[in-house]
């Protein structure tokens, strides 16, 4: 169903619901306000899993749950509770079920072509960049930043409630050490870095995974210091 097909059978269903209740066709009382935010959530829920975004799924269902949990008699649980449970199964299920196609496009940036060859998720917000300071945000949802920079000096990344890749391996760096700052929660944040990089782990972990693949055995330079915080979520380098 189009999203705005279903916002328009929502609200007339919404003034349907509210016109029984008052004239008592239906033995019950509504709260017009409980009834908007049920309606949000379920098309939460509804958005996610047409776009396979767990989040939007996940959180969507602790939403109602909170809203609607004693009337429709679920056992109590405190709200920051299933907000928290909400972000551990997004996180998990992201990393596990990651829903990728093959594309192959240009991107257009700044007048120079960056040819893109991988496999993306649906509905993921793609960028390129050629900055030397790289910043990235990132919530509820997929985004990809490919980072083309001839003299990478710092890259800042955010990441909430979602999943972020930033690609680094077709960045230069000129002076060394460098510093890549990840700021993650209830999410998974996934660097692609060269071979030849030497990562300095000083990461933050609570709850969380700092995890490497296809790790090289070089110990020179340039030097990457890794720091921010992660919780409820992981971080993935990839040796490229």
């Amino acid at each position: 169903m189009k999203r705005n097909v279903y916002w328009g059978v929502f609200l007339i269903a919404i003034a349907a619901v509210l016109l029984f209740s008052q004239t008592g066709v239906i033995d019950a009382d509504f709260n017009v306000w409980n009834l908007l935010f049920g309606g949000i959530f379920v098309g939460m829920i509804f958005d996610g899993v047409k776009n396979k975004n767990f989040p939007e799924i996940f959180f969507g269902m602790a939403f109602l749950w909170i809203v609607f949990g004693r009337m429709i008699g679920f056992p109590y649980v405190s709200p920051w509770n299933l907000l928290v449970i909400a972000g551990l199964f997004s996180a998990g299920f992201s990393v596990l079920f990651p829903t990728k196609k093959k594309s192959e496009k240009n991107i257009t940036w700044d007048d120079e072509i960056v040819n893109e060859t991988s496999e993306r998720n649906y509905n993921e917000h793609v960028e390129a960049s050629q900055d030397s300071y790289v910043t990235n945000k990132n919530s509820f949802g997929a985004a990809s930043k490919f980072v083309t920079t001839k003299n990478l000096k710092g890259a800042k990344i955010e990441n909430v409630f979602g999943e972020t890749k930033v690609y680094f391996d077709n960045a230069m760096i000129l002076e060394d050490p460098v510093t890549l700052v990840v700021e993650n929660s209830f999410g998974c944040v996934v660097l692609y870095v060269p071979r030849d990089w030497n990562i300095v782990q000083n990461v933050s972990v609570f709850a969380a995974s700092v995890t490497e693949k296809n790790q090289s055995v070089t110990q020179g330079r340039p030097v990457v210091n890794l720091t921010g915080n992660v919780a409820f979520g992981a971080i993935e380098i990839v040796y490229v």
